[in-house]
């Protein structure tokens, strides 16, 4: 299948983490069955593997339909593993599109809830992945985000202090 011919040739390579969906999860499972080598997939969910494989990959992709405020995102840029999200809750708070601001960019978004749209984000980021220098620093601004409470504090007592001026 033309659509796996990465998968095939060992070029990409997946692992998936986490439970949900009975359907996809079958699918992953069928995936990991079909390319030994290049799917890895672990129905479940741990928090040491996860930073251990957020810790060792190049891209984390949180396509999620909603999300209030995760943390996934934020471990993925300081791991330096570049994020692509869906344009939605927290995810736009935390990942700076790389194609909208490409100085300032730490990941890639995608607008539309739907396959061609993260398709076109992947393929994306696989094309930038091509140009080291540029990934690399696409990856140390991700590493270089500061979300503490010392700078959310800070933003909240300036805009207090606005508010009271």
């Amino acid at each position: 299948m033309k659509q796996h011919t990465h998968l095939s040739t060992g070029y990409i390579q997946f692992v998936i983490l986490g439970t949900g969906d009975l359907k996809l999860e079958r699918d992953f499972l069928a995936l990991q069955k079909r390319f030994p080598d290049s799917v890895g997939v672990e129905i479940g969910f741990g928090q040491a593997l996860a930073h251990q494989i957020e810790a060792g990959i190049d891209v984390f992709f949180m396509p999620s339909r909603y999300e209030p405020c995760g943390l996934n995102d934020k471990y993925s840029l300081k791991y330096g593993a570049v994020p692509i999200v869906h344009n939605t809750g927290g995810l736009v708070d935390s990942v700076i599109d790389n194609q909208t601001d490409p100085a300032k960019g730490t990941g890639f978004i995608f607008n539309q809830f739907k396959p061609e749209s993260f398709k076109k984000a992947v393929l994306t980021a696989l094309n930038t992945f091509q140009s080291k220098a540029e990934w690399v620093d696409l990856m140390r601004r991700g590493m270089q985000q500061d979300f503490s409470w010392t700078k959310s504090a800070e933003q909240y007592f300036n805009i207090y202090k606005r508010k009271n001026n």
